[in-house]
């Protein structure tokens, strides 16, 4: 894994460790101990990050590890560590889409993919 993100426009922090989580209780965990010890941290899914908030002179934590994708009906759950690339791919394949953005390598878990404000293949043309 690389310490730099993606597309960070800037010069980045260099970890002081990189953890790769393979489930939620080891991500849990992380945290606590980032907050017992008062570190700094960061999460990062993809490393695909314009904005360098996917990396941390501190803990930097991997969630590529829970990049699981579940259909079941009208309901999907998605894993911290999903890309949004397979996730579309898999939601196609039951007849599902989400508003998501172009770019298939960010991730779901990373900082500001959560938040709106993306323009995607859903984004209305003007």
């Amino acid at each position: 894994m690389r310490a730099k993100p993606f597309i960070a426009r800037d010069a980045q922090p260099v970890p002081a460790a990189i953890l790769r989580v393979a489930s939620a209780q080891d991500a849990a965990a992380a945290v606590s101990f980032v907050r017992e010890h008062d570190l700094a941290m960061a999460v990062r899914c993809g490393g695909h990050c314009s904005v360098g908030t996917s990396s941390t002179t501190g803990l930097l934590i991997d969630m590529s590890g829970l990049a699981t994708v579940t259909v079941d009906g009208t309901r999907a759950t998605v894993g911290g560590g999903t890309l949004l690339g397979p996730l579309v791919e898999r939601l196609a394949r039951h007849g599902r889409a989400l508003p998501a953005g172009t770019c298939p390598t960010v991730g779901v878990g990373g900082p500001g993919s959560s938040t709106p404000g993306s323009a995607g293949r859903s984004t209305p043309r003007r």
